[in-house]
């Protein structure tokens, strides 16, 4: 029997708070995974062990290249992944780890002199960042998949806003906090400082891989297996572009490959170090996630 028009509207898919908070925590370990490097390295690198500006920036600069390519790679990868704990949520977890224990090595370079030291810094920065990659990508995927109404997600979207902006207030403490005295100099307080905010961020990263559940994640069967039969070893590249031709109305226009579609903002915003992942271009991604 078909419905009435004179039916009761269907019930919006509502999110409960605590849900809520918990995938917003995701965006202070965003804040912290970021701030705490670009915060730390001159003070500590340039200020602390004289390093040549020129290399540190480019210590700074090649991991960031490595990251513009991983991007892209890791939502394709997330996408496709298939397992009990879902697609998304063994990626955050793993990042999130990784970039808590890599934070501390950061600063504990065992080979001495300029060029050991630049060495160090750029190996470790390229796994530093490719850990967040891991984390960052499916967790902003992982928003888009929690509800399906178009309001209560963007409610979702906003908290990670607010919780993101009021750690903000506390970052620029840190280059001061690693002046305390009592650590012995800046290198051995920006190992101490990074250990405390390594803590923060495996707290504040695992739980939006714990508690926050996956309600519209459908995937065609061509999405799960054709990438890699029409484009082999481009596939991922290929998966990245398809939105770039296909309008909101296509037959992609939906939340499938929610992952590779966020990337296209990364790529532009991380290559200069912006500090505004979490509101730029989310006005423009929503239609095609609805």
């Amino acid at each position: 029997m078909p419905p009435s028009p004179l039916s009761p509207p269907a019930v919006p898919d509502h999110i409960p708070i605590p849900r809520k908070l918990c995938y917003a925590s995701g965006a202070m370990a965003d804040n912290l995974i970021m701030n705490a490097f670009s915060s730390l390295v001159l003070p500590v690198y340039n200020i602390a062990l004289f390093v040549n500006p020129v290399l540190l920036g480019w210590a700074v600069a090649i991991p960031r290249f490595f990251d513009a390519i991983t991007d892209p790679i890791m939502g394709s990868i997330s996408d496709n992944t298939r397992s009990r704990w879902g697609r998304r949520r063994p990626y955050i977890f793993a990042g999130a780890i990784g970039c808590a224990v890599l934070l501390p090595l950061l600063w504990m370079s065992p080979w001495k002199g300029e060029w050991g030291v630049f060495t160090w810094l750029t190996l470790v920065g390229i796994l530093y960042f490719l850990a967040y990659t891991v984390f960052i990508i499916p967790y902003q995927a992982l928003g888009f998949e929690m509800t399906t109404d178009y309001d209560e997600r963007t409610r979702l979207l906003a908290w990670p806003n607010y919780l993101g902006m009021t750690l903000s207030f506390f970052l620029p403490w840190l280059p001061r906090m690693i002046e305390y005295q009592g650590f012995g100099g800046a290198v051995s307080g920006a190992i101490y400082v990074s250990l405390g905010v390594g803590v923060v961020i495996l707290i504040t990263g695992i739980l939006p891989a714990l508690f926050p559940r996956v309600r519209h994640c459908g995937l065609g069967k061509r999405h799960r297996l054709g990438w890699a039969r029409d484009h082999g070893r481009f596939g991922p590249v290929c998966e990245y572009l398809r939105p770039l031709r296909r309008g909101p109305g296509g037959r992609h226009g939906s939340e499938r490959g929610g992952g590779v579609r966020l990337c296209g903002r990364f790529l532009s915003e991380r290559a200069v170090g912006s500090g505004h992942e979490h509101s730029v271009g989310q006005k423009s991604l929503r239609p095609n996630f609805a």
